[in-house]
């Protein structure tokens, strides 16, 4: 879900409504399928009771709830398969992981080989300030 995540922040950067829709779906990360869809259903009835206050530069309430829908039925419909391969995972510095017993953040069931390289920063940072970090773990591989 992480590039899910980055591409929602490139898509409207410095969106207030973006940046919660991120940690929401971060909150969902590692959580069982059933428990993802009873708090996704949760906060998309949440988001259509509240008064949505329209602003300029805002998008509109059926424009803002087509935006989510997509995102939501993505997020939800993805499914990794296990990739016969290396993976490569740059994790910022600055983020906890959630899964403290494992070395590889959770991507051990998914591919091969997983070899995690820490980077300096956030998850925005890392590829806004500490990107020469990752390009030069990232030039041993090309």
């Amino acid at each position: 879900m992480s590039s899910l995540h980055a591409v929602a922040s490139r898509v409207a950067s410095g969106s207030d409504w973006f940046g919660r829709l991120r940690s929401f779906t971060t909150m969902l990360e590692g959580r069982p399928l059933r428990e993802r869809i009873s708090l996704a259903w949760d906060k998309a009835t949440n988001l259509t009771a509240a008064p949505l206050r329209r602003a300029r530069g805002k998008p509109t309430r059926p424009r803002r709830d087509d935006v989510y829908s997509r995102y939501f039925r993505a997020v939800m419909g993805y499914v990794p398969r296990y990739f016969s391969g290396r993976v490569v995972l740059f994790w910022p510095a600055d983020e906890p992981c959630r899964h403290v017993d494992d070395p590889t953040h959770g991507w051990r069931g998914f591919a091969d080989s997983v070899e995690v390289f820490t980077v300096p920063g956030d998850h925005s940072t890392i590829i806004t300030d500490h990107i020469d970090a990752i390009a030069a773990q990232l030039a041993n591989y090309l």
